[in-house]
């Protein structure tokens, strides 16, 4: 007897096995290092925009230059990572202070 495959309706919900695995583990690693130096979810109270941007683009600048791997011990490139992440957690929750150049957010807007 052939048995009716269970239906779920999830198609437009976002699809977590795609996310590479490897890399994920490498910012778990950055994010593991900030909570054990600055406290678990300190970059919920917020900052500067323009301080998660400089330092994912100090990272990136790093790796650019032949280093791979930070002070922590973790790659550069999972705190650029990470940087990025806590940026856009804060855009979303309302956190932080949004420093970019008002003229190009004008510009934008049009």
């Amino acid at each position: 007897m052939k048995m009716n495959k269970a239906k779920k309706y999830d198609q437009a919900k976002p699809k977590y096995h795609v996310v590479p695995t490897y890399a994920l583990e490498e910012v778990m690693k950055a994010f593991t290092y900030g909570a054990d130096k600055y406290g678990a979810f300190n970059y919920s109270g917020g900052m500067e925009y323009s301080r998660y941007i400089n330092a994912a683009i100090r990272h990136i600048n790093d790796f650019l230059q032949g280093e791979n791997i930070d002070e922590s011990g973790n790659t550069h490139l999972s705190h650029a990572v990470a940087s990025l992440m806590m940026l856009m957690d804060n855009m979303a929750i309302g956190a932080g202070t949004d420093d970019r150049n008002p003229k190009y957010l004008e510009y934008e807007a049009k």
